[in-house]
C-alpha cells in the first residue's frame, strides 16, 4: 500500500466513526418514531424524530454527550491546625501584651492586653485565597498573626475606624481578639499564608462543644459593615 493510501485511510477513519455512530442512534431513534406514526404515507411535516436523524447524520447534532463533574469550590478562607489538641501550659503563666498599632495612616489608642490564664494555645495555618475575606468576627483572646507567604500579604481591618492596615509576607501583628475585625487578600493572581498562634481559647462551649477559634458577628451587621468599610467579596 502506497503512503498516498495509508493517509487517506487514516483520514477517513474518523469520518467512518463518526457515521457509524450517528448510525446506530438513529436505528434507535427509527423505531420510536415509527411506534408514534405507523402509517406514514402523507406525511404534511417532517416529525421531529426523523429531523433529529437528520440532524445527528450531518453531524449537526453531537451523537454522544458526556456531563461534566462540578468540582466543589474552594473556600476563601481555610484554616488547618497545626497543632492536635488545644496546648496547655502546665505552669503558672501570665502574658501581658502592650499593644499600639501605628501600621496604617492613623495610629490608634495603646491598649495592654491582660492574659492572666494563657493556657489552650492553638496553632493553626490559615490559607486566604485571591480575594479571599474573612467574615466579621472576634476571638476569645489575643491572636499573633504571622504572613507566612503570599505577594499580596494579608490587609486587617477594624470595625471602628475602617482603615486598610496591610501586613506584607515576613511580618506578624497582634490581634487583640475583642475588637470586631476582618482582613483580605488583596492579590488577584496568589493565595495568602498565614499562621497564627491563638490564646486563651476554651476547652468547651456550654453545651460541650469544641469552642470555635473566630466568633462571627451578625451577617446583617457584617453586610452593612462592608459597605461602610468598602470590603468587597
Amino acid at each position: 500500500m502506497s503512503k498516498h493510501s495509508i493517509l487517506k485511510s487514516l483520514t477517513q477513519k474518523p469520518r467512518i466513526l463518526v457515521l457509524t455512530g450517528a448510525f446506530l442512534i438513529g436505528l434507535t431513534c427509527l423505531p420510536v418514531a415509527m411506534a408514534q406514526k405507523p402509517h406514514m404515507q402523507e406525511p404534511e411535516s417532517m416529525p421531529d424524530e426523523s429531523l433529529c436523524i437528520i440532524l445527528i447524520m450531518l453531524g449537526a447534532m453531537p451523537p454522544f454527550c458526556e456531563e461534566e463533574e462540578e468540582e466543589d469550590p474552594i473556600p476563601p478562607v481555610e484554616a488547618f491546625p497545626l497543632t492536635a489538641e488545644r496546648s496547655m501550659f502546665p505552669d503558672d503563666v501570665t502574658i501581658t501584651i502592650d499593644l499600639e498599632v501605628t501600621q496604617g495612616e492613623t495610629d490608634r489608642d495603646p491598649v495592654t492586653l491582660e492574659v492572666d490564664d494563657p493556657s489552650r494555645v492553638t496553632v493553626a495555618e490559615i490559607v486566604v485565597q485571591p480575594g479571599g475575606a474573612f467574615p466579621w468576627h472576634t476571638h476569645p483572646g489575643p491572636v499573633l498573626a504571622g504572613v507566612d507567604s503570599g505577594e499580596g500579604g494579608l490587609v486587617y481591618v477594624y470595625a471602628d475606624d475602617c482603615e486598610h492596615r496591610h501586613y506584607e509576607a515576613g511580618e506578624i501583628f497582634v490581634d487583640p481578639g475583642d475588637s470586631v475585625h476582618t482582613a483580605y487578600n488583596p492579590s488577584e493572581t496568589e493565595e495568602t499564608t498565614v499562621v497564627a498562634t491563638f490564646l486563651d481559647v476554651p476547652d468547651a462551649d456550654e453545651d460541650g462543644n469544641p469552642a470555635p477559634l473566630t466568633i462571627p458577628i451578625d451577617p446583617d451587621d457584617g453586610a452593612d459593615l462592608d459597605v461602610e468599610c468598602g470590603i468587597e467579596r
